[in-house]
């Protein structure tokens, strides 16, 4: 395969690139539908979290060549802190239970499922930004994909209030997400 090859598991997002002039593909990256060693190189931006991070390291080895290249960023642990506490603490007070929230993978999560690769670089981010309302921040996270079609929450004006009230620090409502940038290697058969 030659050029780029985007892959989404969205058949929306997936059109999207291909009307940008992508190559674009809609497939889980737990199961890419690729031969193996077709790539040189793979990239994987804000992504694995949303998978099963040994599946899908898995299946980046077989795809790439034997010297290629895994290129990720992936939030992790920590990340959105604000705002699923806010979250968490104003459903429990309204509702009295318990909300199931998403867990981001710890950086251990993600590098230990890259074991078969050579660590070649490992970095250490932080991306934040605050909004004046409390809507585009919500916006600003379902941008990166977070969204969860399956899970049925009672949400209500009270639960609402709350929470905005909670997730407000002094400027605004902060999204910041705890990311790890790493470069991993696919050593050649012969060794190099």
């Amino acid at each position: 395969v030659r050029g780029v090859v985007a892959l989404d598991i969205s058949r929306e997002m997936a059109l999207l690139c291909k009307e940008r002039g992508f190559l674009s593909v809609a497939a889980d990256g737990e199961f890419l539908p690729f031969k193996s060693e077709t790539f040189k190189t793979v990239f994987s931006n804000f992504s694995l979290q949303w998978m099963n991070p040994k599946l899908c390291a898995g299946e980046v080895f077989r795809v790439l060549k034997h010297g290629g290249y895994a290129l990720i960023s992936v939030p992790v642990k920590g990340s959105l802190a604000e705002l699923l506490d806010a979250w968490s603490t104003a459903y429990r007070q309204v509702l009295g239970e318990e909300d199931v929230l998403f867990e981001f993978p710890s950086e251990e999560d993600i590098l230990t499922a890259f074991s078969n690769f050579e660590l070649l670089q490992f970095e250490r981010a932080t991306v934040a930004k605050t909004f004046t309302c409390v809507k585009e921040a919500l916006k600003s996270v379902n941008r990166t994909g977070a969204r969860n079609p399956y899970r049925n929450v009672k949400v209500n004006r009270q639960v609402t209030e709350v929470f905005k009230r909670l997730f407000r620090k002094e400027g605004g409502f902060p999204v910041v997400f705890k990311v790890l940038l790493a470069t991993f290697y696919k050593r050649r058969s012969d060794g190099l």
